[in-house]
């Protein structure tokens, strides 16, 4: 939306969609309106597709059966493989007028994040971007694939099993990041 302002994007773990959103990520309450607004006004956006009860009992499951956050994972991947190339609420990235890099994490069980990243590079690819743009796959990483690990990072299992192997992930992934930068922008 401010293509002369942004120079350079690094995305980790990204979404190429907004969605609904939510008045209360601790009372899990879903509003009827989006993430995001710009200037004030809404933007576009794809809907979660079940009421406040629904997502919280499979949060519940998931706690139970998984011990992390999973439930929003297989409500991602489908919306990801169903949405129409086109739709409104898709995240134009070929408006960037500079260099991006996506990262994504083989562990990431809140989002299919690999998958995104993969559409983004395709739909990049099909507009003809003309700005270097690359994506970078961690195969033992968890959602957390920043530099900082924050303490809520135990709560994957990923984090809990690899500890050692996510944050050598981290590592790698914030030197590659400024390798990225420091050769394409």
């Amino acid at each position: 939306y401010l293509p002369e302002q942004v120079s350079a994007v690094v995305a980790v773990n990204p979404m190429n969609f907004s969605q609904q959103g939510m008045s209360s990520f601790k009372k899990l309450h879903f509003t009827n309106d989006p993430c995001f607004t710009f200037r004030g006004k809404p933007l576009p956006y794809y809907p979660i597709g079940m009421t406040d009860m629904e997502f919280k009992k499979l949060v519940k499951q998931d706690a139970r059966a998984h011990h992390e956050f999973m439930c929003l994972s297989e409500f991602y991947k489908k919306a990801v493989t169903s949405m129409p190339e086109d739709a409104d609420y898709i995240i134009p990235a070929e408006n960037t007028k500079g260099p991006i890099l996506l990262l994504s994490a083989g562990m990431d069980v809140m989002l299919p994040s690999e998958d995104i990243c993969k559409r983004v590079m395709e739909r990049l690819d099909k507009k003809g971007f003309k700005y270097p743009h690359k994506h970078i796959h961690y195969d033992i990483a968890s959602h957390y694939l920043c530099p900082a690990k924050p303490l809520t990072a135990k709560l994957f299992s990923a984090e809990r099993k690899y500890p050692r192997e996510c944050d050598a992930s981290r590592e790698k992934a914030f030197e590659d990041t400024m390798n990225f930068l420091g050769k394409e922008w």
